[in-house]
């Protein structure tokens, strides 16, 4: 079927969510961020950066990402909460991320600030809304998930990624 640019095809990708599914791993740390012991016994890392390597089953959400987030962590050092922002590059455009989520330790296990020790068994679960800024994905929104169930090694550290995209209503 052809599909012709021109005013019949706005209103069809304006109602089109595009959906897709892959990995997001081979983090590498950036800067471990700024740690603070909070006077309630949370800590508190601010700026932390990472960049990852997105593969999906679309181009257009594939590629290398660079996060930037904020963590609090629980007094007992079962849990975390985060936000921040982020920047997928494809080869087709950019897209700028908001984010939030948290983290569970795996029974028996302390959950460290970043850079403090390695990572520990424990399941993340991140809520990105997404722009897309330039190239072939401008004017896009979408809602993407992150999810990760790690139990340490020999097992991989990534995340697992599923969501959508449509250009905006």
């Amino acid at each position: 079927e052809e599909i012709s640019q021109g005013d019949q095809l706005a209103p069809v990708l304006k109602a089109t969510q595009v959906r897709f599914e892959g990995v997001c791993k081979n983090g590498s740390i950036l800067y471990c961020g700024d740690i603070k012991e909070l006077p309630n016994g949370m800590i508190q890392v601010m700026n932390f950066e990472s960049e990852w390597e997105d593969y999906t089953n679309d181009p257009l959400t594939t590629g290398k990402s660079h996060w930037v987030e904020n963590f609090l962590f629980a007094k007992d050092g079962k849990s975390y909460k985060f936000w921040g922002k982020a920047t997928l590059t494809t080869a087709h455009g950019e897209w700028e991320y908001s984010m939030h989520g948290y983290s569970n330790a795996k029974e028996g296990y302390i959950i460290g600030p970043p850079c403090a020790g390695p990572p520990v068994p424990s399941e993340s679960f991140a809520y990105i809304n997404v722009v897309g800024k330039s190239g072939a994905v401008k004017g896009m929104v979408g809602k993407w998930f992150y999810y990760m169930d790690w139990y340490g090694f020999p097992q991989a550290f990534e995340w697992e990624v599923t969501g959508w995209y449509q250009y905006a209503p």
